[in-house]
């Protein structure tokens, strides 16, 4: 019952205060914690008035204290004195477990000499020793060892070490599998709790464990409850695989993969994908003096195919990256010099990507490549046959029989074991791959006419010397043709430069903007492409675009309404602008566009449409034309169109 909670929390809360009454200094610290969280208010005395007890459960409550590791700090101290013993230490400490080697009898003795010295200086002592050389064991009391006597091994006998057994005369390691098939309809829950028993940290079964990863994925997609009953289609797939679990416990496997007093080694690395799944396998290969040649497992990983369909050739990249990433973590684990390293595929295709630099395929195939290159730098990539290739076993999946009688999965190809000279290492066929195929990225090349401004806008380098020349022009033109009253003098009418400005900027204009004018005097809208578009252009009566939209409500003069628009990057626009700024004294952008004879179409545009962004990038400057004037003579201001 939850009420009875009570009396076992106040036993466990007197037992706390004998505990803490004998160390000051953690009763100190958990007494200020539960001052903190009061505090806080972060908890708070309960009033216990005896109603709905039968409601209420009362969770004991102890400190936990995580101080430095204790070993850690002495071989900090006295490690220097001890070097063998400080590095095994450092490294190959798990939790409480410590497992090293030598490679000699007379190097693992002295190892075990430096570790009890070590430990001592401490107050700490070393039990259950396990070697599979006995003489390490010689001079131990029974007390302090792991296997039954250190005068001979027990057949029988093995130790479990993280998980696996190892048997120490055989120098083997082995798996001893519980799973057994239940008497009931399977559900989510049994069959999940029996895949986790499946304890593999190398992937020396990964071919089988992989089947286990495939009816997983198929029970997630079901959607079942945790004590839902399995369709009796995947009961029946279930049922099998546990009733060939068993066999496993036959299976055997080598603990040191390299050969004794070995001469050189070399690390074959091999990478495969189905449907299903894909995985990675590497081989260690050592070659003794009398050029005796060894070969074994020493891991390989697997992982199941993602629920979203992939093409082969990208799950076989997939694999190729999975291998190297393996590669990269017994790298650095071995700590010993490799000779050299070979990764093997069967994929044409990956090879193919592997050739050409990453940024030739597509995105997906691109950063894959990429980093596969990157970790197998000064290795090389080679073709295998599927026949040949470990790591079609876990790509596929496969019962525990044929796992054991493997000799491919436990010793690699056969020709691994034989002179290099006689190794087939085969030349890949010169496949025509389509573009699609390939997943080649196709670069996309634009080309653009550049059109070259009108010859008068760059002929001048000052806007007033440019509108002065085409207003003269213009009175040569009219004094030319003999109909009106000739117009003389040196000095030029505003209605003259009024004239000149409006003529440079259709001209302008035109040259810019010839689709949507082109649109526009057809009376339709400007295209949805446009860059005028939030500007809602129209034409006035003199063929010239102005700005519209709800500016047209506004009370204010035409021209102060529907501005005239012209392009940012155009010459006359670039004179116009500079003009202005000499006239405010180099006052900077802001200021020259802060005068309303320069105004951009992101200002206009943000008064336009509430809460529409437009990019920040000035490609078009909006002038206010002053209106046309009678007047004799014109004064200019800062604001160069402004006529007074």
């Amino acid at each position: 019952m939850i009420g009875a909670s009570k009396s076992s929390a106040i036993r466990r809360f007197k037992w706390l205060e004998q505990k803490l009454a004998k160390d000051d200094n953690i009763r100190t610290q958990y007494h200020d914690f539960l001052r903190e969280y009061v505090a806080l208010d972060h908890m708070a005395p309960v009033q216990d008035d005896g109603e709905n007890i039968s409601k209420v459960c009362y969770l004991p409550h102890h400190p936990i204290v995580k101080e430095s590791s204790s070993t850690t700090e002495l071989v900090e101290d006295e490690g220097i004195l001890f070097p063998n013993a400080s590095t095994a230490i450092k490294k190959n400490v798990y939790v409480d477990d410590l497992i090293a080697g030598a490679n000699s009898i007379e190097a693992a003795i002295q190892l075990r000499g430096e570790l009890s010295n070590l430990l001592q200086k401490g107050g700490f002592r070393f039990r259950k020793w396990c070697s599979n050389a006995l003489p390490v064991l010689a001079d131990l009391p029974p007390e302090l060892l792991g296997t039954q006597h250190s005068m001979k091994f027990d057949p029988e006998e093995s130790i479990k070490t993280l998980g696996i057994r190892w048997e120490p005369e055989a120098d083997v390691f082995r798996f001893d599998v519980a799973v057994t098939v239940p008497n009931q309809r399977p559900t989510k829950r049994t069959i999940l709790s029996a895949i986790a028993q499946l304890y593999d940290p190398l992937g020396v079964i990964s071919p089988v464990v992989v089947s286990a990863k495939i009816l997983m994925q198929n029970l997630w997609l079901l959607a079942l409850g945790w004590d839902d009953g399995v369709s009796p289609d995947l009961g029946r797939k279930w049922n099998k695989f546990c009733e060939q679990l068993p066999a496993l416990s036959s299976f055997r496997i080598e603990r040191c993969a390299f050969a004794p007093d070995f001469l050189s080694a070399e690390l074959h690395c091999f990478a495969d994908a189905s449907e299903l799944a894909y995985g990675a396998c590497i081989y260690a290969l050592s070659e003794t003096v009398d050029k005796r040649v060894h070969v074994c497992l020493l891991a390989s990983k697997s992982i199941v195919a993602p629920l979203k369909p992939l093409t082969i050739p990208r799950l076989e990249l997939c694999a190729a990256l999975l291998t190297s990433r393996l590669y990269v973590k017994i790298i650095r684990s071995l700590e010993m010099e490799i000779e050299g390293c070979f990764f093997w595929s069967d994929s044409t295709i990956v090879l193919q990507w592997m050739k050409a630099p990453p940024r030739t395929w597509k995105t997906f195939v691109a950063n894959r490549i990429s980093e596969i290159q990157a970790t197998t730098v000064g290795s090389r990539w080679q073709h295998v046959s599927g026949r040949e290739n470990p790591a079609d076993m876990i790509s596929r999946g496969v019962f525990a029989e044929e796992l054991i009688n493997s000799e491919l999965w436990k010793r690699g190809p056969k020709w691994l074991r034989e002179d290099k000279s006689t190794w087939q290492v085969q030349i890949l066929p010169e496949t025509k791959f389509t573009v699609e195929e390939l997943e080649v990225n196709k670069n996309a090349i634009l080309t653009t006419q550049i059109a070259l401004p009108e010859s008068i806008f760059v002929r001048f380098s000052s806007y007033r010397t440019l509108l002065n020349v085409v207003a003269y022009c213009f009175r040569f033109y009219r004094n030319s043709r003999g109909k009106e009253q000739r117009i003389s003098g040196n000095v030029l009418t505003v209605a003259e430069l009024q004239n000149a400005k409006m003529a440079l900027v259709k001209l302008a204009q035109a040259e810019t903007f010839p689709d949507d004018l082109r649109r526009l005097k057809k009376g339709f809208t400007v295209s949805t492409k446009s860059s005028l578009r939030l500007l809602c252009p129209f034409l006035d009566d003199k063929g010239m675009i102005r700005v519209g939209g709800r500016f047209r409500l506004v009370d204010a003069p035409y021209d102060v309404k529907h501005q005239l628009v012209l392009p940012g990057f155009q010459p006359f626009t670039k004179l116009l602008l500079a003009h202005v700024h000499l006239k405010l004294l180099h006052g900077g952008k802001a200021m020259t566009l802060s005068v309303r004879d320069a105004r951009t179409v992101d200002d206009v545009a943000k008064q336009q449409q509430d809460g529409m962004r437009s990019p920040r990038r000035h490609p078009f400057v909006v002038i206010l034309m002053a209106p046309s004037s009678p007047a004799a003579s014109v004064r200019w201001n800062a604001s160069s169109f402004t006529s007074r």
